[in-house]
């Protein structure tokens, strides 16, 4: 059980710094 809330917060953070990732992408010429 405690591992699975840490597995939660964790795949929440890997998304948002995929997202982060993919807008500077786009933003870079």
């Amino acid at each position: 059980m405690g591992n699975q809330a840490l597995t939660i917060p964790s795949r929440q953070l890997t998304s948002l710094l995929y997202i982060h990732t993919a807008r500077r992408a786009q933003n870079t010429p």
